[in-house]
């Protein structure tokens, strides 16, 4: 199934762009920017999204999990740095958002290039 995605643009800096999943009533999960070098940072934006801890987890094509780490969001809008690797190979990845209590996955189309 493809993964309905829209365009973000970082208001703090319009020049940084990503990739947006806009859920229900105002929630939003963003990754910027997007594509994202080998060995640049890529940020996951989480806005008024339900309160909790959640699995953030990078996979490649193949659906191998290549890293993770577990955030605890308080609501609102927070921004966490995505577990990545200077050693993956430029191409897509999916990042998935895991709720651990309500069990919703959110999955993100991740871009890396040389």
């Amino acid at each position: 199934n493809p993964i309905p995605v829209s365009k973000e643009v970082n208001q703090a800096d319009p020049r940084i762009t990503g990739i947006s999943n806009s859920l229900s009533a105002g929630a939003k999960a963003a990754i910027y920017p997007n594509p994202v070098t080998r060995t640049g940072n890529a940020m996951l934006k989480l806005e008024n999204m339900e309160k909790g801890s959640y699995e953030i987890t990078v996979s490649n094509t193949k659906g191998q999990k290549l890293s993770g780490r577990k955030i605890l969001y308080g609501g609102g809008d927070n921004t966490f740095a995505l577990p990545l690797n200077a050693s993956w190979t430029a191409g897509l990845y999916t990042v998935s958002l895991v709720n651990e209590d309500s069990k919703k996955v959110i999955n993100l189309p991740l871009i890396i290039s040389d």
